[in-house]
């Protein structure tokens, strides 16, 4: 890159050399990279020239391809965190071709890599049978080298096309970017008063300001490619309601749990009352579970399915000539009717509107469910241990469950008032009221 004189004169006789084109620009990323370690020189020189001609980037172009022949020098790259997918041979042969010095150093460096950091894994091998049991497509695969190094190649595109290297990439932008807005915009100005705090706090300020930009609230204000992750045209999907899988083992409140027979609930104990003491008794001697049951096992959505559909065959009809009959009218507006007043009932649900549900909605292996807050149990403590913990939900679905919770069955039935008694004796004020100014005015005239 052609580097700026430090002296005044010098920079003017330079000037020309810094326009546009002339002076060699960094990229705007890094590029996207696959790393090749096999020590047999044919299979690695076959396998880079694939991925060079037959895979795409996240970003449209060839990735950039580096071959090593030392598996102890690809460990070192790895470590780098340079890297986005790895292509990992297994078997390390003897240079010297004194045969085969480690069965499964490949499978060494898969360990340690994991104990570092995540990028998907081609294991390309002649001895798949030692990685088999190490399979989780797209995101680490078994290549057989008897398939060849098109397959290599067709795996590493597989790998980006999952989007695990982008989403990696991207929350490393992101936490980056997050930590600089802060240190330069907040901490930097603040510094003085900041140097004095033990240095705990400081960290805590950090990681607090990060998982701040990181909620539900906020996702259309991440950085870079995690934010165009996100629609635009909403704030909400429904991965963040929920931590899942959870961050413990251990129950807390709002905790997602489902029993021995499949049926699912809502942890709604405080947490408090969860600690088991010294002793080994629990706090509280009963847990407090909101029955979650399967959205469409719920009649009202069953109903509306089934009028909504019937609604749709009523749109589809065609006209005889003449028109419809007055009992066929009828019936579609009755029809059209019954399913606009249940969808309203549903909307009305999942707007959360009704302070008697709350819908839980569907995620990976979490099904549409919908707690209804009149069904609610309190079986022994014990009964905890038998509970599985699928997801737990995030702040501040946890909250508004417990707070919808308190509000319904803390509710209080009040006499209806006489609304149009009331009405009456509005009107009345206003026509006393007119009158009186009627009269003045007559007066004054």
């Amino acid at each position: 890159m052609t580097q700026a004189s430090s002296t005044e004169g010098e920079a003017d006789t330079t000037s020309s050399e810094h326009e546009l084109g002339q002076v060699e620009l960094p990229a705007p990323v890094p590029p996207w990279i696959v790393l090749v370690v096999d020590d047999d020189p044919e299979y690695l020189s076959d396998t880079v020239s694939e991925i060079r001609s037959r895979v795409r980037a996240p970003d449209g172009n060839p990735p950039e391809v580096v071959p090593v022949a030392s598996f102890s020098e690809g460990m070192n790259l790895l470590s780098a965190g340079t890297v986005d997918v790895v292509v990992l041979d297994v078997r390390e042969e003897d240079p010297a071709g004194n045969g085969v010095l480690d069965e499964d150093r490949g499978v060494r460096v898969f360990e340690r890599l994991k104990g570092l950091r995540f990028l998907p894994v081609v294991f390309f091998t002649a001895v798949e049978g030692r990685v088999e049991d190490q399979q989780e497509p797209p995101l680490v695969q078994v290549v057989s080298k008897a398939e060849g190094s098109q397959a290599a190649a067709d795996a590493v595109a597989t790998a980006f096309a999952s989007g695990a290297p982008t989403a990696v990439r991207a929350l490393g932008d992101h936490v980056r970017e997050v930590m600089r807005q802060y240190l330069w915009d907040h901490v930097g100005p603040k510094w003085k008063s900041y140097g004095d705090a033990p240095r705990d706090q400081l960290a805590n300020l950090l990681v607090g300001r990060l998982a701040k930009s990181l909620e539900h609230g906020v996702t259309t204000d991440l950085r870079g490619a995690l934010g165009d992750a996100f629609p635009k045209h909403s704030r909400w999907h429904p991965s963040q309601m929920y931590v899942l899988p959870p961050l413990t083992a251990e129950h807390t409140t709002g905790d997602l749990v489902q029993g021995t027979d499949g049926t699912w609930s809502v942890l709604l104990t405080p947490a408090c009352d969860l600690v088991v003491r010294k002793d080994g008794a629990a706090k509280a001697e009963r847990l407090l579970l909101a029955t979650a049951r399967p959205l469409f096992d719920m009649p009202l959505f069953m109903e509306w399915q089934d009028a909504d559909r019937a609604a749709r065959a009523v749109d589809r009809e065609v006209a005889p000539r003449g028109g419809f009959s007055a009992e066929r009218s009828t019936e579609r507006k009755r029809v059209q009717a019954l399913a606009k007043s249940l969808l309203a009932q549903c909307r009305d649900i999942l707007r959360g509107s009704n302070d008697r549900y709350f819908h839980l909605p569907a995620f990976l292996e979490i099904p549409d469910l919908l707690v209804d807050l009149q069904y609610i149990e309190a079986p022994p403590f014990e009964r905890l241990s038998t509970l599985k913990v699928v997801a737990s939900l995030n702040p501040p679905y946890a909250q508004a469950l417990l707070n919808r919770f308190v509000r319904y069955v803390g509710r209080v039935g009040l006499d209806d008032p006489d609304v149009d008694w009331l009405l009456d004796g509005f009107r009345r004020q206003a026509d006393a009221a007119t009158s009186e100014d009627q009269a003045e005015g007559g007066q004054g005239v």
